[in-house]
């Protein structure tokens, strides 16, 4: 969905999670993601060409700015995962207001704690 939507699509997806998710609660997204700025392989850099080919508004969205609009509403990306086929997991948790520190976030996943 992420990059293959406009950007309005991603910002909207983590602000209704930070008000559909409990506290604690993850997010998972699934796909080919640019990193720093740098898309790669070739493969995916075909690909993000291909969307935008498309529709403009698409393409591979990079983890860094997803990182900054999570935290905007209230989540944190808490894992990165490689995926076969050069794709990844990403894994962003729902803060509590007012955050929390890390190892009370540690808690939080191996409890499953609600608030």
């Amino acid at each position: 969905m992420i990059h293959i939507s406009p950007i309005e699509c991603t910002i909207g997806l983590f602000r209704n999670m930070a008000k559909l998710l409990v506290y604690g609660g993850l997010l998972f997204t699934y796909g080919p993601y640019a990193v720093d700025g740098m898309i790669s392989p070739q493969s995916n850099v075909d690909f993000h060409n291909s969307l935008k080919a498309q529709n403009p508004s698409w393409g591979l969205r990079d983890i860094n700015y997803l990182k900054k609009v999570s935290k905007e509403n209230g989540l944190k990306l808490e894992m990165v995962i490689d995926m076969p086929a050069n794709n990844k997991t990403l894994v962003f948790r729902r803060l509590p207001p007012g955050g929390e520190s890390d190892q009370h976030a540690q808690l939080l996943l191996k409890a499953g704690e609600r608030y």
